[in-house]
């Protein structure tokens, strides 16, 4: 194999032995054969979670190669070379720059999971008329709490990403 390989060409396709063929095979045939001693939850839980592991063992080889294959990156620019380069572009925005949440994160998560709880439960038992007793109440309104405090965080992080975008690319002009 050449030192430096043309950075351009694609990945070659994968390559396997007859000893990972059949290893293979037999994670399939054990696959199918956990129905008959586990519950069809556990299986599909384990075959996700044996199916997560291999993406990112695989991921992570990709990932290694097209870093070894790369361009060699450029050296380091000094502060006249750089201010020359940047001369015609717009500014750096803040985007890429890691900055801790603020307290205000918190309030729409807890008004999230709050709403998810009562609602989620009211829900659930006007669909289907259970009868919860305390327990299954506390059970389900944990459930829609974790669900709905996860999706109002998503949402207000997102919003708040985009509105500092929006207000940089304003500034900007």
């Amino acid at each position: 194999m050449p030192d430096s390989p043309d950075p351009r060409t694609p990945l070659p396709p994968p390559r396997f032995s007859l000893r990972t063929l059949l290893l293979g095979v037999t994670a399939c045939g054990l696959f199918c054969g956990a129905f008959w001693w586990f519950s069809p939850s556990v299986v599909a839980a384990g075959a996700v979670l044996a199916l997560m592991v291999a993406a990112h063992v695989l991921g992570n080889s990709m990932g290694t190669t097209l870093r070894d294959r790369a361009a060699p990156r450029p050296a380091k620019l000094s502060r006249e070379q750089a201010d020359e380069a940047a001369a015609g572009r717009a500014p750096a925005t803040h985007l890429g720059d890691r900055d801790s949440l603020s307290w205000l994160m918190i309030l729409p998560t807890a008004a999230g999971a709050l709403l998810a709880m009562v609602g989620g439960c009211w829900w659930i038992e006007a669909a289907y008329h259970l009868g919860f007793d305390l327990a299954g109440l506390g059970v389900a309104a944990v459930a829609f709490g974790v669900l709905g405090g996860l999706a109002a965080f998503a949402l207000a992080t997102f919003s708040q990403v985009l509105a500092v975008a929006v207000l940089q690319a304003m500034r900007h002009k």
